[in-house]
Order: structure tokens, then sequence, then C-alpha cells
């Protein structure tokens, strides 16, 4: 893609991955893509050099409801996000060769003791520094188009740019209590830095992505 200069760009990133998908926004049916929303203009900015630790969510952040799962959340080194992908080898040379320095993971879950059962009940937040901006960027749109790859049945959402560079996609499925789960994950980065956030929510009815979003722009504005 050109150098676009400050002008905003919405761009449709095109996966070929041979089959059709049934899009939600139109109701028409169109081989899969996902809208990428972006402002190349910003992949000259000076790298952020806080932890990733002090940009990702904070108890404050999620609210009373949630407690942290301390098992799990804490820094995420190469080897660690590279063990979640199925081709552990070809990940782990990638994110060396984006410039990934470290990360770190934030979980929450709702606490049992408030008997909620509709709503968001678990929040996870991955925020990784790279070396630059443009490592963030090929991060981004590698793993973005690679997460699809693995799971068409993944529904794009549209939403608003937060960062320099948005993408987010929801899927939902029922447990064997007959209760429909909805699960959003958004992807954003701002200068060198890549978040990955995730909600999983019990829906009654229709469930929206303002949640996801509302805490994705938490993340984003301790990212300066």
């Amino acid at each position: 893609m050109k150098h676009l200069g400050p002008a905003l760009v919405i761009a449709a990133l095109i996966l070929s991955f041979g089959h059709d998908r049934l899009q939600a926004n139109d109701g028409f049916t169109h081989k899969t893509y996902l809208l990428i929303v972006a402002n190349n203009a910003l992949l000259d900015a000076s790298p952020v050099s806080a932890a990733p630790e002090y940009m990702t969510l904070t108890w404050p952040d999620v609210g009373c409801m949630f407690y942290p799962n301390r098992t799990q959340t804490g820094p995420r080194d190469n080897a660690a996000v590279a063990a979640t992908w199925p081709d552990y080898q070809q990940m782990f040379g990638l994110l060396e060769q984006w410039g990934r320095i470290t990360g770190y993971a934030s979980v929450f879950e709702v606490d049992a003791s408030w008997n909620v059962i509709t709503g968001t009940l678990s929040i996870e937040s991955l925020t990784s520094s790279y070396k630059s901006p443009e490592g963030a960027r090929q991060a981004f749109e590698y793993t973005v188009e690679r997460f699809l790859e693995m799971n068409p049945g993944e529904t794009p959402v549209s939403v608003k740019q937060i960062g320099d560079a948005t993408a987010a996609w929801s899927h939902a499925w029922t447990d064997y209590e007959g209760r429909t789960w909805r699960s959003y994950r958004l992807q954003f980065r701002k200068a060198n830095i890549g978040v990955t956030l995730w909600t999983s929510s019990v829906a009654q009815g229709y469930t929206s992505p303002d949640e996801t979003i509302a805490l994705a722009e938490k993340i984003a504005a301790k990212i300066e």
C-alpha cells in the first residue's frame, strides 16, 4: 500500500480462502474479507518506550464485578505467544523478524459471588511492544489474516478506528445448557504497540461490541 499522507484510509483486506461468507452488515454473500480501518501516515511515529504492563487493562478498567486471573496474567515473551499458534517455529521466527520485544497479558473473569448469568463474563488483553511501528504493522496484518484463515466461522465487525489500525470480528455458539455465547476479538496497533482484546459474553438477544470497543479505547489511552 502506498504512503497516503495524513488522510484516513479505509481498506478492505482481501483474504483468499476460496469460500463465501454471509456478511452480517448487509445480508449479501461475498468472498470473505475484513475491513481494516487504518492510518498508515503514522508508521514514522516515535516508538513508545513504556513497558507493556503499563499499557494493558487493570482492575479499575473492568470494574469490581471482575477479578484478575493471576495464573494467566503476566509477561508474555515470544516463546509463549508462538506457543498459542499451531505453527510454533514459524510464528516464533516471525515474531523475532518483526522485532517483538515483549508483551503482557491481563485476564479478568466475573466473580462467581455476583451470580451473573448474562453479559460479559471474561476479558483478556495482550499488549505487545515492537522495536518499530513498521514491525507492529507487519505483525498486525499477518495475525489478522492468519487468525481468520484458521477460524473461517468468524464474522467481521465494523468498528471505528482505534490507534493507527483496527480490525474486529465476532463468533457465536451454543453451550450444552442451551445458552448462546458470543465472543468479540478486537486488534489494534498504535505506534510500535500491538493489542489484542477478547471478550466472551452470554448473549440474550443482540449483543453489541460497544463494551469491547470501550475497553480497547482505555488501553489506547495508555499508549503514549
